[in-house]
């Protein structure tokens, strides 16, 4: 599709230019060779940069738990019960609490309990 008739500009190139790290309308006019004339492809060349703004942001969130998360899981290496525990307690609570139980049912049980919190929010 052309989006700049005074130039013969498709959709295509200016993708092509903001995809090449053109950061602005002016440097992707200058890096094709032409400048604008009329204006009417500007609102396009904005809404573009906005669109590619959103998805770099999207594509940020979805990865960053991935590429943040710990080289080691903080779970012993071995256990033989799991418990998944959801508390809106702080740490202090938390660790209290599982270090007491994890006692108390190795005493009767005579396994090795893992505590998996989960915090909400």
């Amino acid at each position: 599709m052309i989006v700049c008739s005074c130039n013969a500009l498709r959709e295509s190139q200016v993708r092509e230019m903001a995809r090449s790290g053109a950061r602005c309308e002016k440097q992707v006019y200058r890096d094709l060779g032409c400048r604008p004339q009329c204006g009417q492809c500007l609102p396009f060349a904005r809404r573009f940069h906005k669109e590619l703004l959103v998805f770099v942001s999207l594509l940020i969130t979805l990865a960053a738990p991935y590429l943040l998360r710990p080289k080691q899981s903080t779970a012993p290496s071995r256990y033989d019960r799991r418990l998944v525990i959801m508390t809106p307690h702080h740490e202090k609570i938390r660790s209290e609490f599982a270090r007491a139980f994890a006692a108390q049912w190795k005493k009767k049980t005579g396994e090795t309990l893992y505590i998996d919190w989960r915090v909400p929010g």
